[in-house]
């Protein structure tokens, strides 16, 4: 899976022994990863995941990198709701694996807009007629229905 972003829950002024301490008593995630699952994509023997990191990074076709600008872009919306969730965490409301489920949750939610607008370069003539659309990343949404996040659980 492509690893958009880790989060590590910290209390800036109680350190590591406050997130110790909360992921212990908890038993609670410590990672929410976001990315493409590689499920098989067609009879070419593809995954969503391949294709997805062949279009992040331009592997035999331009690269039209949606995760890392999605994060790039959506950077302080997501500082935000951390920072909310966090908070939450810390008073007690929201266990840390429900917190982290919901920031993944988010940066899913922005990674499949940024798909549904486009991503340039655009399409080549000859991929617009062979597809017959000119929008770029999807042809059947596979991929796109495919952008997901896992929280890991700590030990």
């Amino acid at each position: 899976m492509l690893r958009g972003f880790d989060v590590k829950v910290l209390h800036p002024k109680q350190g590591r022994s406050f997130l110790d301490r909360l992921l212990l008593r908890h038993h609670a995630a410590s990672v929410v990863s976001v990315g493409v699952r590689g499920r098989a994509h067609g009879d070419d023997g593809q995954t969503s995941a391949s294709i997805a990191a062949a279009h992040e990074f331009g592997h035999g076709v331009p690269e039209r990198p949606f995760m890392r600008m999605t994060f790039e872009q959506r950077r302080g919306d997501l500082q935000r709701l951390a920072a909310g969730l966090e908070k939450r965490i810390i008073e007690q409301e929201m266990p840390v694996p429900a917190a982290l489920e919901v920031l993944g949750a988010a940066a899913v939610g922005y990674i499949r807009q940024t798909i549904d607008a486009g991503v340039p370069p655009a399409l080549s003539p000859a991929t617009i007629a062979r597809k017959g659309s000119s929008k770029t990343l999807i042809d059947t949404a596979q991929m796109k229905g495919d952008v997901t996040s896992e929280v890991r659980r700590g030990n």
